[in-house]
């Protein structure tokens, strides 16, 4: 099914191009972003003197189409320009729920647990601690057995302390009280495996503290074949261009219910907003956000009833485009982009 497709399967569109003259054949060809760290972009310059760019850098994404032209310094890409009075998002479809839509939902709930969790939850982990010198005159093994001693009882005020603090979250002098009783633990147990390794003595299998029941992560790995009787989800946006074949990031997405209730998020990498906690209710509309333009906002009436994967698409040509031109040097490693670091090399190129 297409919507299926859409929804998990993202990647730059490989459509193939009519020849449009000798000058474009040369550097035709789909470009990769190199030496610029936490950053990716893709360019595809097509030999019908069209292109498609993509960069994506942290929670941002950005996409341009239009022309290139080649000049005597190198390439230059000129954006299509936004069209005059078309909506850039546009109902799809509200199709029915899926064991993949379920299967997101479920890992979207899990890390929202986690973070939960992590706010609630004190630490039993341990840090680096300075290393211990041992005591002139002292026998080392008997140093490190000695150090070993006290980190039983150690370890048991540690985790009735955590116990504590996470029946009482709020409490910053539990909090308090549970760190520094963790931290006196792992101080111990450096000082027991400074003191070992100086001694050239194995240092046992200690018991290391372990976090309240209420603060560890469930078991388990999410399957993504759920029987539909198990089903808890009930709604999803997901905001797609069909043009770029990637979903879009970063659009405020405001779901309305019949009863009343509001969901309001941002759209993930894949374009997908899953509100947390699910809504029991039927949509009335859902109105999609496009932050990065002063394009007003679009509101959709949403007619169907009951669980929806909502399908919405976007359309480029009405929003603001990245750039309006940008200029690339041909160097001896590709396309480099002017004012800017990195190269644009070309697939199989070396």
């Amino acid at each position: 099914m297409k919507q299926a497709a859409i929804y998990f399967g993202l990647g730059l569109s490989a459509a193939s191009s009519a020849f449009a003259g000798e000058e474009h054949k040369e550097l035709a060809g789909h470009y990769y972003l190199s030496g610029v760290m936490e950053v990716g972009s893709e360019l595809r310059l097509k030999e019908d003197g069209s292109y498609e760019w993509f960069m994506s850098y942290g929670s941002v994404d950005q996409f341009s189409k239009g022309t290139w032209r080649v000049d005597t310094r190198g390439v230059q890409l000129i954006s299509a320009k936004p069209a005059d009075g078309r909506t850039p998002v546009t109902f799809d479809g509200a199709y029915d729920w899926s064991s993949m839509a379920e299967y997101r939902l479920r890992k979207d709930q899990a890390a929202l647990d986690d973070e939960k969790r992590a706010l609630r939850c004190p630490s039993v982990a341990g840090g680096d601690s300075a290393y211990s010198a041992a005591t002139p005159g002292t026998a080392l093994v008997e140093q490190a057995v000695a150090a070993r001693k006290p980190l039983d009882a150690l370890r048991i005020a540690a985790e009735k302390a955590a116990e504590r603090s996470s029946d009482k979250p709020d409490d910053k002098d539990l909090r308090a009280a549970s760190d520094a009783a963790v931290k006196a633990f792992w101080d111990q147990y450096a000082v027991a495996r400074d003191l070992a390794a100086t001694s050239n003595s194995e240092m046992p299998d200690v018991a290391l503290p372990q976090a309240p029941a209420k603060c560890r992560p469930i078991d388990g790995e999410i399957s993504r074949n759920i029987p539909p009787a198990e089903w808890t989800g009930q709604q999803a946006v997901v905001v797609f261009d069909p043009a770029l074949d990637v979903g879009v990031a970063d659009l405020t997405v405001r779901i309305e219910y019949a009863n009343g209730m509001v969901a309001e998020g941002s759209t993930d990498g894949r374009g997908a907003f899953i509100p947390l906690p699910q809504v029991k209710a039927d949509l009335t509309q859902v109105t999609v956000t496009y932050g990065k333009t002063q394009l007003s906002p679009v509101t959709i009436p949403i007619a169907r009833k009951g669980r929806a994967l909502v399908m919405l698409n976007f359309d480029y040509r009405a929003a603001a485009p990245a750039f309006e031109t940008m200029a690339l040097t041909r160097v001896k490693t590709g396309l480099q982009p002017k004012g800017e670091r990195g190269v644009y090399v070309r697939e199989g190129d070396k």
